[in-house]
């Protein structure tokens, strides 16, 4: 009978070390996932939300990818990524509502953590960049 008891024992151990684990891993993730969102402080919009967005266009288009290549229609202006603050073509108005894009979404981030660090309140970024539109809008 006590090797039944001591085999429940480390068995229950066991489960208990598994679901210990999964908890803190599930922990450490939802902190890292809002730490991320805190540092973010910009809307990154998916290739659909962007296409509604644009359908009803109240925002300025920037495409920040270099070197330059073909923008998406509707595109305001082209200003590279790594120069955005000191170009002429960025509003003035550090309130205006400005849509970021790239190829594949990296430079445009770039452009957006700038851009909010030099105090733009109402920042989009388009996840997945150009590629990711088009590939949404060819299969619309």
């Amino acid at each position: 009978m006590n090797k039944y008891v001591i085999t429940i024992a480390i068995v229950a151990l066991f489960l208990f070390g598994l679901f210990v684990y999964a908890r803190t891993n599930n922990t450490q993730k939802e902190l890292s996932d809002i730490a991320i969102n805190e540092d973010r402080n910009f809307q990154i919009i998916n290739p659909e939300v962007f296409d509604e967005m644009l359908a009803r266009k109240d925002f300025v288009l920037i495409d920040v990818h270099i070197p330059e290549q073909v923008h998406i229609e509707g595109t305001d202006a082209v200003i590279p990524y790594n120069s955005i603050l000191e170009n002429s073509l960025l509003p003035k108005d550090k309130n205006a509502k400005i849509v970021l894009y790239c190829r594949s979404g990296s430079m445009s981030v770039v452009a957006a953590r700038s851009l909010v660090d030099a105090g733009y309140t109402n920042i989009y970024d388009l996840a997945g960049g150009k590629n990711a539109y088009n590939e949404f809008v060819k299969d619309k």
